[in-house]
């Protein structure tokens, strides 16, 4: 079973979104921003001997039990039976046409929907006036539309529907056994994919454990970092970033700017007031990242960031073209679109600190 590649980055790069980071660069490039003297611009808290506490990393049996049985509800299959009685926890397929006097209602005939007896949206009466019936049966049932129904016409209407059963839906999950495992991994025994189902949890625990770690830390260093000064270039441009992504919100809402503006009973002046604060809060954590790989003299080139791009999608399950193939993008330009390089980044300086920070 493949990983949830967006889970596995979170977990390699430390929760880049829990600092706050925005997008840069292009493809899989290494950025030139913040090609300062990080010095002039943010001074660093003491940062050796920060104590955090240590966050587990323990595996329970529960959590390979829960692993297996998602894997073995994603094998499942569908079964359409021709035969049997509808009964009040079935799924069935069915055609239904609706009348009232004896006249068809816009909505009221629909082919091929699949009903959970016991969970479904339908109208009291519907669906349990089924139960008891038979498969190839073609009979009629009656109900009334309540009051309320959101369709005025069709509120408080009695209504006859005639129903056509055409199958039972049955979904076979299959057993935890051999040869489940010899269908759906590289395994042979239930053994051997368990001891490998405990070893991909116990990586992805260790490395939430670390992550969790790692930003306690890192919390505390950028709650101490004093910004001297922002640079202006990266500082309008997250600015300009914000106001952007806000008009994009009004469109997506249908409205215009600035009526959108007056629903949140602001002015533009207010906005970019602001969205200046934000833009400061935003690059914040990026310029403590900063700082701190100049002082630790922690670099990434281009060759080692797309050894970690490599090593997420080996850990996921994924090649670069099945990657591609199921996402419809590379994973250089999800990188790009997530600001990958600064997680990288962020984690290699963090490395670093961890080792000088004390476990409680």
């Amino acid at each position: 079973m493949k990983a949830n590649l967006n889970k596995i980055i979170v977990i390699s790069i430390a929760l880049i979104m829990a600092v706050g980071l925005t997008a840069c660069g292009k493809g899989a490039k290494v950025p030139k921003e913040f090609n300062y003297k990080m010095s002039e611009y943010v001074k660093l808290p003491k940062y050796e001997g920060l104590k955090y506490k240590k966050a587990t990393s323990e595996l329970s049996e529960e959590e390979v039990d829960k692993y297996i049985t998602t894997a073995r509800q994603q094998a499942k299959k569908v079964e359409y039976l021709k035969t049997g009685e509808i009964e009040s926890d079935s799924t069935v397929k069915i055609d239904y046409k609706g009348k009232i006097d004896g006249k068809e209602f816009e909505g009221g005939t629909a082919k091929n929907v699949e009903m959970n007896i016991a969970k479904n949206s339908f109208i009291d009466g519907f669906a349990s006036s089924m139960v008891g019936h038979r498969i190839g049966e073609t009979f009629d049932i009656n109900v009334t539309f309540p009051t309320d129904y959101t369709n005025k016409d069709l509120a408080g209407k009695e209504a006859v529907f005639t129903i056509d059963a055409k199958s039972l839906v049955v979904e076979k999950v299959p057993e935890f056994d051999d040869d489940f495992v010899k269908k759906n991994s590289k395994f042979k025994t239930t053994e051997e994919y368990e001891e490998n189902v405990r070893k991909l949890l116990k990586r992805d625990k260790d490395n939430q454990a670390m992550a969790k770690d790692k930003q306690q830390v890192f919390n505390q260093i950028s709650s101490g970092a004093k910004i001297k000064k922002y640079p202006s270039k990266e500082l309008e441009a997250e600015k300009k970033n914000i106001i952007e992504n806000l008009k994009k919100s009004a469109q997506a809402s249908g409205f215009k700017y600035e009526d959108y503006l007056k629903q949140m009973g602001m002015t533009e002046k207010d906005i970019e007031k602001r969205a200046g604060k934000q833009a400061k809060a935003s690059i914040k954590d990026k310029m403590v990242i900063y700082a701190l790989a100049d002082e630790l003299d922690v670099k990434l080139d281009k060759a080692e960031y797309n050894k970690e791009l490599d090593k997420m999608l080996k850990n996921a399950g994924y090649t670069k073209k099945s990657y591609k193939k199921l996402s419809g993008q590379s994973i250089e330009e999800y990188a790009d679109k997530n600001n990958l390089y600064i997680g990288v980044l962020y984690d290699k300086v963090m490395d670093k600190v961890i080792k000088k920070s004390v476990a409680e």
